[in-house]
């Protein structure tokens, strides 16, 4: 039943398009900081104005926006160019404390909100969960076990690497860290890695560095100096309500690979911080 809007007042209703709640694969929940959500490329025109949900970028075209709640959660709310397809949307951090991320975000048409599923259902499908991996900044303990690396290739940084740690012998998976535009990441393990019943020290890990197969290059040569995440991998989600094993990280973009240089055993100290020579994408 609709209500009726008693006289003297108007109705406004907001749509979610789709929901985000990033999360902290290390600490697991929510993020402890904010971070930076934007969405790619211009709106379509001829909608060419500012809006209450779009800012103006730098070369006058209207970009679309996501909103920041103080729950940590983020909305991006169906307006003008957000009807249903697909939206790409970076998630950063400038002091780096995560590493950012790109992802292609499928739209769900505005009609399947009144298609009988219940509201709530409805809306949980609405909502994606990327993890953000501690980049540079990241405020971890001094008894934490990790590694701060570094991946380069042709003498200078592996830009957006992505690592795998495993056990060795047994190849059991026990961390993965993201790399920045740096190439610099920070690895923390999983407590599973060495249980309590179970201490080894120091103990060994392959190391595992993945990155693309063919550097991106810039076009145009000036896009580096305008745009810090130029080459950022853009990662396509799933369907909503499907299983998502690239919010999570688990899924490699596409065209990433190991090279044969870029993966070793490295011995990690329990209950430290350790830090090891480059890794060489080669």
């Amino acid at each position: 039943m609709n209500a009726v809007v008693p006289e003297g007042y108007a109705e406004r209703l907001h749509r979610l398009a789709v929901g985000f709640e990033p999360l902290d694969p290390v600490r697991g929940g929510r993020l402890a900081h904010p971070v930076r959500f934007e969405c790619d490329g211009p709106l379509p025109r001829p909608f060419t104005r500012s809006g209450p949900y779009c800012r103006v970028a730098r070369d006058g075209q209207v970009v679309p926006v996501v909103d920041r709640h103080d729950s940590c959660l983020w909305a991006l709310l169906y307006q003008p160019g957000i009807v249903e397809g697909a939206v790409d949307v970076r998630i950063y951090d400038p002091p780096r404390r995560y590493v950012a991320r790109r992802f292609r975000v499928p739209i769900l048409p505005v009609a399947s909100l009144a298609l009988g599923e219940p509201a709530p259902l409805t809306q949980a499908r609405r909502v994606r969960r990327p993890a953000l991996f501690p980049g540079a900044a990241y405020d971890i303990s001094s008894r934490a076990t990790g590694l701060r690396g570094r991946a380069v290739r042709g003498g200078g940084p592996l830009r957006w690497a992505r690592v795998e740690a495993r056990l060795e012998p047994g190849g059991a998976l026990v961390g993965r860290a993201h790399g920045d535009d740096r190439g610099e990441f920070l690895l923390v393990l999983a407590n599973a890695a060495s249980p309590p019943s179970e201490l080894v020290d120091p103990l060994d890990v392959r190391v595992t560095v993945f990155g693309p197969a063919v550097a991106p290059v810039p076009v145009p040569a000036t896009l580096a100096a305008d745009d810090p995440l130029w080459d950022l991998p853009l990662e396509p989600l799933p369907t909503p309500g499907d299983p998502d094993p690239v919010s999570s990280g688990e899924t490699l973009p596409a065209g990433y690979f190991a090279s044969p240089t870029s993966t070793r055993i490295v011995s990690f100290r329990l209950g430290r911080l350790i830090s090891a020579p480059d890794f060489v994408f080669a």
